[in-house]
């Protein structure tokens, strides 16, 4: 909310429990972004990026030709995007939040590892949330954590009492039990 508040651009996807396409939550999140992007900067990376990013296209960015190469498609893609959000960060302050990472298909969990590495000692900033109890402590959701590029912050479960006052406050109307 303090993010919000600031003014500071604030991007978010969200994971959902009944599924959807490779990569959704980070289209979703990133999309809002490009709007921030100096022109130069999209020139340089949004042939490349306008594969995970479509809203490229409708900007006049027409796709890279393809190598041929998967191997190197991804790598191409990877330097375009840590490039595009390494510059981006560098001349504005920025937070990309990943709701629901326990329903997160492999490829998003994959990139945005990628996004937070490349982060690193910038101004922009991502947050991902999951549930604890959900993802093994080995998973790949843990990556940067184990790499000290990030932070954990496990937090409790709110208690009814917690819940009700939350709510209360929220909605400046008395609840009872049977609402929560």
């Amino acid at each position: 909310l303090a993010v919000k508040l600031a003014d500071l651009p604030f991007a978010m996807g969200q994971c959902r429990a009944e599924g959807q396409a490779p990569l959704a939550p980070l289209v979703e999140a990133l999309t809002p972004l490009v709007a921030l992007t100096p022109r130069p900067l999209l020139e340089r990376n949004g042939p490349i990026l306008t594969r995970l990013l479509p809203k490229l296209a409708g900007l006049g960015f027409a796709p890279a030709p393809p190598t041929g190469d998967a191997s190197a498609e991804k790598l191409r893609l990877l330097e375009a995007l840590r490039d595009w959000l390494r510059n981006l960060a560098a001349a504005r302050p920025f937070l990309i939040c990943l709701e629901d990472l326990h329903w997160a298909d492999s490829t998003t969990v994959e990139l945005m590892n990628v996004i937070i590495r490349a982060l690193t000692g910038t101004s922009g900033m991502v947050l991902g949330t999951f549930r604890s109890n959900e993802v093994d402590r080995f998973a790949t959701h843990f990556q940067t954590v184990d790499e000290n590029l990030a932070d954990w912050l496990e937090l409790r479960p709110l208690s009814e009492t917690d819940t009700s006052a939350l709510l209360t406050d929220r909605k400046s109307t008395r609840l009872n039990s049977s609402h929560i």
